[in-house]
């Protein structure tokens, strides 16, 4: 089963690189986790970005981003927008390019994230 998850970044907090999905999922309710919605509730003016630093995609960043986002694939967190990806592939392999981390945040405001993870079951639930 999975739940909203709410999480609190304060000054110089991060979340070093990591997958969404498990490795070993057979003692997991539900099955893996097949998609990623990263919720924003605050601002930050410098640093606190999501990174992927697997992904091919390529973004331009002026100097409003933090040294942390300079490799991959960067996202400011700006309070209402949200980042949704997948953890799993078509064919339900896990997909290693979906590696993400949270860099430092540098000014005294705090980011919020919400988390939610969808499970295969939910999935199927739903279709």
């Amino acid at each position: 089963m999975n739940f909203i998850q709410v999480w609190h970044y304060g000054v110089n907090d991060s979340y070093g690189p990591h997958y969404d999905f498990y490795e070993n999922n057979e003692d997991k309710p539900g099955g893996n986790r097949v998609a990623t919605v990263l919720i924003y509730l605050s601002n930050v003016t410098h640093g606190g970005e999501t990174i992927f630093p697997k992904s091919q995609t390529t973004k331009l960043k002026d100097e409003s981003f933090s040294e942390c986002a300079s490799a991959g694939y960067a996202i400011k967190p700006v309070k209402g927008s949200a980042v949704f990806f997948f953890n799993l592939n078509l064919d339900s392999t896990l997909d290693n390019s979906s590696l993400h981390q949270s860099c430092k945040n540098i000014v005294h405001q705090n980011a919020l994230t919400v988390q939610y993870t969808v499970s295969a079951m939910t999935i199927m639930r739903i279709c």
